[in-house]
C-alpha cells in the first residue's frame, strides 16, 4: 500500500506522508503498517538491523504485543527528492511490567520510486514515565 506520494517529494506531500504514517502507526496493525514497506526494505535502529518485509513484520508484531496503548506524534524535520527526516515522540505501556515509557528521536526514511519505504533508519532514546506524565494519546 503506497500512501499516494512518490518522488520527487514536495514539502506539502512530505508533511502529508508524515501525518498519514502517524495515523497508521497509531491506529494500524503490523499487517497494515508493513504494507508501507518495500519487499526488500532495510530497517536499522539503535539495537538491530532487519532486512526484508518478513523480518520487519515479525519485529512489529512483537512490539505490538509488548507495547500496549502505543501512541506516536511525528513531525517532518526536512525532506529532499526521495528522503525525509522526521522527529517523533511516542508513549506506551509495557505489557508485563505495567510501566509507561516515553521514547523520542529521529527517523530517516528513503522512499523507492513508487512511494514505498526502502530504508528506515531510527535513532531513539527512552525513559520510564508515570501515567500522570503522559502527553500523547488517550489514557486507557
Amino acid at each position: 500500500m503506497s500512501l499516494g506520494i512518490s518522488p520527487p517529494l514536495s514539502h506539502e506531500s512530505s508533511v502529508s506522508f508524515v501525518k498519514r504514517i502517524q495515523a497508521l502507526w497509531n491506529d494500524g496493525t503490523p499487517e497494515t503498517i508493513i504494507e508501507l514497506f518495500a519487499e526488500n526494505c532495510e530497517w536499522r535502529d539503535n539495537e538491530r538491523q532487519l532486512c526484508g518485509s518478513e523480518e520487519i513484520h515479525s519485529f512489529l508484531s512483537l512490539c505490538q504485543k509488548q507495547q500496549l496503548h502505543y501512541s506516536v506524534r511525528a513531525e517532518l524535520w526536512s525532506h529532499s527528492f526521495f528522503r525525509m527526516a522526521i522527529s517523533f515522540q511516542s508513549e506506551w505501556q509495557h505489557a508485563t511490567k505495567g510501566r509507561w515509557f516515553r521514547s523520542s528521536g529521529h527517523l530517516f526514511i528513503r522512499l523507492d520510486s513508487i512511494g514505498l519505504i526502502k530504508e528506515f533508519c531510527l535513532s531513539t532514546n527512552g525513559s520510564a514515565i508515570s501515567v500522570n506524565e503522559r502527553s500523547i494519546g488517550i489514557n486507557p
